[in-house]
């Protein structure tokens, strides 16, 4: 026999309920071993397909000088996990109750790598300065083996009552000293007339003389510009050896090492620088 429709019905509702209930209790049961123990289980018919992750990685790179991070942004939310319970096959075709029970999972962001910092190296370099310290000592220059302590002077010359006029004054040195040393340089055998010329070219002071007639006589006519007669009828150079007034040319007189020569500029004949010859 048939049966009626309506029992038909109420078997397939009450057969569709208790799969569903059945469902639910699996879920729960799935859902709750998965919270405890961070795992699912390992028979399970229907294997959840694994979900995308969202991993926040942040990286950090330490330089000498600045630090650069990049942040990664979280991806898009994780597909959901679906489980499906098969229904119990149905004496009859196409008759099938379908539930779909569906639970996100959830996955713990990575740790964050941080990469070690550089070392920084610091150079100390220590510059050590020397100093030298020379020291010079001044010596005197090696005193000549022939000289002669030589003065060319027309003190008398410039005195306010010379009678010198005030242009050839003007030419000459305030105190008379034309020239002055106390080891000038000779040679072995020059008379006073050489020692004279030679230190007038050294020092280029003018000198005028002129040779005596019928004699190999010098006569000096003028120095540094002061000439006989300047300061008047009696007035002229003379010359003198060790204080003396020898009565010769002073190209006939030889002067030796050590010797005084001085040659100065009389206005009386001598009688005005120590020659008293004509007193």
């Amino acid at each position: 026999m048939t049966e009626p429709t309506e029992n038909k019905a109420g078997k397939k509702k009450n057969r569709a309920v208790r799969y569903i209930c059945t469902a639910a209790a699996v879920v729960a049961v799935l859902s709750a071993a998965y919270f405890f123990t961070g795992n699912s289980p390992d028979k399970l018919e229907t294997r959840s397909s694994p979900a995308a992750s969202s991993v926040s990685q942040t990286k950090t790179t330490t330089l000498p000088s600045k630090t650069q991070t990049t942040t990664t942004a979280p991806e898009e939310p994780p597909a959901q996990t679906t489980t499906t319970v098969p229904d119990e096959p149905s004496s009859e075709p196409g008759d099938s109750s379908k539930s779909d029970t569906s639970k996100p999972s959830q996955t713990e962001p990575a740790p964050a790598v941080t990469e070690p910092q550089a070392e920084t190296t610091t150079t100390t370099t220590t510059t050590t300065t020397t100093t030298t310290t020379t020291t010079t000592t001044a010596t005197e220059p090696p005193v000549p083996e022939h000289c002669v302590s030589l003065l060319i002077s027309c003190e008398n010359a410039v005195a306010p009552d010379s009678g010198l006029s005030d242009s050839i004054r003007d030419e000459l040195p305030s105190d008379g000293i034309i020239f002055y040393s106390q080891t000038f340089e000779i040679s072995e055998g020059d008379t006073a007339f050489d020692v004279l010329q030679k230190a007038c070219d050294e020092q280029g002071i003018p000198m005028e003389y002129s040779r005596i007639a019928m004699s190999s006589d010098m006569y000096i006519e003028g120095i540094a510009n002061l000439y006989e007669f300047d300061c008047g009828s009696l007035s002229g150079w003379m010359y003198s050896v060790n204080g003396s007034f020898p009565q010769l040319s002073s190209s006939q007189v030889t002067v030796r090492d050590g010797d005084t020569l001085c040659f100065l500029y009389s206005c009386n004949l001598g009688r005005d620088v120590g020659d008293d010859y004509y007193s």
